[in-house]
């Protein structure tokens, strides 16, 4: 996710939060350093950002704040770039960087990313972290690690947990840091060795020794060097070569200490190391010191003086200051050793002063954040206040004003009622006998719909029935228990709608699926397809069993003595404030089905017969305009089939 340095990876990492042994870890608020996942990036690394050359980050900063502009929310590329863009300012910047994870955060959520919105929270812990508030970025990585685990995002809960160690580090818990480590190591451990596998060995190490568990810490330094002899990796053979000599020291074992910080002084000149140089000419001044050589350890010593006055670095100059003053003391050269030893504390005092004042200017902005919050929450319960109170004055006088009126309107209707009882009354007579002639008419109009139903129902039972007959007669007995079973199915639909006058469009779609599902079992060839043109047809109402007899006219006498694909088209939709059902098929045609018909003297469909009967009473009963129209479909004197429209008011209820 985050741009890689120019300079070699393992020594961005190591840079980042491996210190070299002996130094403790910064307090949060003085040098504040944190460690961030490349997510772009194959293999898994980490890198300071405050190490990135100023010339890199402003051309960093170019490009993302232009993938920023140019892509869509909907891109979850948009969400990489804002969390890249917020590492960029941790250094120099945090309440962009704030503002920047926010936004990626809200954009994550919004697109349901969660891969986004876990880095996003880990990011956010690092955000805390430079701030100092380490209870925060705790929350935050612990939260940004769930989110990543329960994605399976394996790469990045990596890093988090690697964050977590760091925030633990620095709360002066190493045990949960190395707890976590352990961790990270166990699941990087059988993976093909890379530069991960030193930086968490190096990582390990340190908080072992800051735990006062040297042979621990010996031990995984000696892992670094294993891992960077198979990468051919000189930093981390440096590094562990450095860290080791530094444990050698702390165990009085002078002779290794020796060895290790003469390989890694070695390796260093020769790569151009110069800042490493530092730490193995204080290693190898601090043996021989040990050692009492103190020529031998002041000749190193003086050699890692010149370079840390040359790259400024007050830590190492501490060191060896302190040494050389204990040197030339036991040489017996006490002005010398004086010298070196107001250095010493002067560069001491320097180092304390630094840090005391970058402490001290962390608790006031701090304090100043915390007061700028009260007040603006003060502010803001006020301002909450006065609008309570003004929605209360006011709700005060919206209810004085609504009784005024109601006691005025309440006069008035008074009269009025006592003037308009009578004919009141009367009206009321009236509507009442119209209403019972109308109930009765109604109860009347829907038993002889019931009546017309009932006998509908037996007549397709009865077809059903034959066409299971002719499967056992003909010995198929797979075809007649699927056809037995399909059959169940829809008796048992037609059952539940046998006491509704009315049904929904899409009950009345379930029932056609299964009756031509049957008829499709004793017709090859049967293709037929049941659309909604509009979801909200689908709620509509019309009678159970209106469209039915027309499609099995349709299977029976247009698709029946059909040749070839027969093919059967069901569409629902609207027109004029009017719902349609369209029956199409593509079978032989009204003529041609009438004159087979005649030639076999069938009589006409008892089902189309009841159904033009059904038809005629809800109209009576309803009012509405309820029509159907039959026609045969024909191109260039070619009969194509035929076409049944009917033509149902969407008001019925």
């Amino acid at each position: 996710m985050f741009i890689s340095p120019k300079t070699d990876p393992f020594a961005s990492i190591t840079l980042a939060r491996l210190e070299l042994p002996g130094h403790k870890i910064p307090k949060p608020g003085l040098q504040l350093k944190f460690s961030l996942y490349l997510y772009r990036m194959k293999g898994w690394l980490l890198i300071l950002l405050a190490l990135l050359p100023a010339i890199a980050q402003s051309q960093d900063a170019d490009s993302l704040k232009n993938i920023i502009l140019k892509t869509r929310n909907s891109d979850t590329n948009k969400v990489h770039a804002l969390v890249d863009l917020a590492a960029i300012h941790f250094h120099d910047n945090l309440d962009s960087s704030r503002l920047l994870i926010t936004q990626a955060l809200k954009l994550a959520k919004k697109q349901n990313y969660k891969r986004g919105i876990g880095f996003s929270n880990t990011a956010k812990s690092g955000y805390f972290f430079q701030k100092g508030e380490l209870d925060s970025a705790l929350i935050y990585a612990n939260r940004g690690a769930k989110i990543l685990k329960s994605v399976g995002d394996q790469q990045h809960i990596l890093a988090a947990y690697n964050n977590m160690a760091l925030i633990y580090n620095n709360m002066d818990k190493p045990e949960e840091a190395i707890k976590i480590y352990l961790k990270i190591y166990r699941l990087i451990e059988n993976q093909e060795t890379s530069i991960q596998h030193m930086a968490i060995c190096n990582n390990l190490a340190v908080a072992y020794s800051n735990n006062q568990q040297l042979r621990e810490s010996k031990k995984w330094f000696q892992k670094v060097i294993k891992y960077a002899h198979e990468m051919k990796h000189p930093m981390g053979l440096v590094y562990g070569l450095n860290g080791t000599a530094s444990v050698n020291l702390d165990l009085d074992e002078l002779d290794e200490a020796i060895d290790h910080s003469t390989e890694a002084l070695r390796i260093s000149l020769e790569n151009g190391m110069d800042k490493t140089v530092i730490e193995s000419y204080q290693n190898l001044g601090k043996a021989y010191s040990k050692l009492g050589k103190h020529d031998l350890s002041n000749s190193y010593l003086n050699k890692g003086l010149e370079l840390a006055r040359k790259f400024d670095s007050k830590q190492n100059l501490q060191v060896i200051y302190q040494y050389l003053a204990q040197n030339h003391k036991q040489q017996g050269k006490h002005q010398t050793a004086l010298e070196y030893n107001e250095l010493y504390h002067a560069i001491k005092d320097s180092i304390f002063s630094q840090d005391k004042v970058e402490l001290i200017e962390e608790l006031e902005k701090k304090y100043e954040t915390a007061t700028l919050k009260r007040k603006q929450t003060q502010l803001e319960f006020e301002k909450e206040l006065q609008g309570v109170k003004a929605k209360r004055n006011r709700n005060y006088l919206i209810i004085i004003s609504v009784i005024v009126v109601l006691l005025s309107i309440s006069g008035i209707l008074y009269f009025l009622q006592f003037k308009n009882r009578k004919k009141a009354e009367l009206n009321r007579l009236e509507l009442t006998e119209q209403n019972k002639r109308l109930l009765v008419e109604n109860q009347y109009k829907d038993s002889e719909l019931k009546a017309i139903k009932a006998q509908m129902n037996p007549h397709f039972i009865f077809n059903a029935l034959n066409s299971i007959q002719e499967y056992i007669i003909l010995n198929e007995k797979e075809l007649a228990s699927d056809y037995l079973g399909k059959f169940a199915d829809l008796i048992r639909l037609y059952l539940n709608q046998s006491n509704q006058t009315l049904i929904t469009i899409e009950e009345e779609i379930k029932s056609l699926q299964l009756y031509i599902e049957l008829e499709a079992l004793r017709q090859e060839g049967l293709e037929f397809e049941i659309k909604c043109e509009d979801e909200f047809l689908l709620e509509k109402n019309l009678p159970p069993m209106l469209i039915q007899p027309y499609v099995e006219n349709a299977i029976k006498h247009g698709l029946w003595h059909k040749q070839g694909v027969k093919r059967l088209e069901i569409c629902f939709y609207e027109k004029n404030e009017l719902i349609v059902c369209e029956v199409s098929d593509n079978g032989i045609g009204l003529r041609a089905s009438k004159k087979i018909n005649d030639q076999k003297n069938k009589h006409r469909s008892f089902s189309t017969d009841a159904n033009a009967s059904r038809l005629q009473i809800i109209q009576e009963k309803h009012g509405n305009q309820l029509s159907i129209s039959i026609e045969e479909k024909v191109e260039q004197d070619q009969v194509l089939g035929t076409r049944v429209q009917i033509q149902i008011p969407n008001t019925l209820v």
